[in-house]
């Protein structure tokens, strides 16, 4: 095999951190409520809008996510203990 063909995950993207994959899902939110703002299509508007709301849902769920790993073993039972014992809505 020839050594200087680089290996398929050579040429892959380096993978982001945390930190830079909250900032790149906050500006792409941020840039996709802005584009809803100055449409002119109401559809258009509409699901640029949409967008934003789902990169700014999914940051949120990442940085839940990365507080949770960061967190210890016990700590992170006794916040999901917490949670299962909150009256659900409704009830």
């Amino acid at each position: 095999m020839n050594e200087d063909r680089k290996s398929r995950s050579d040429l892959l993207p380096p993978t982001l951190g945390v930190k830079e994959e909250l900032e790149k899902l906050l500006s792409e939110a941020a840039d996709c409520e802005l584009i809803g703002n100055l449409a002119t299509d109401v559809s258009k508007r509409t699901s640029f809008r949409r967008m934003a709301e789902e990169l700014r849902r999914r940051a949120d769920e990442l940085k839940a996510e990365s507080l949770q790993q960061d967190m210890p073993a016990g700590e992170r039972l006794y916040h999901a203990l917490q949670e299962d014992s909150k009256p659900m809505a409704g009830s």
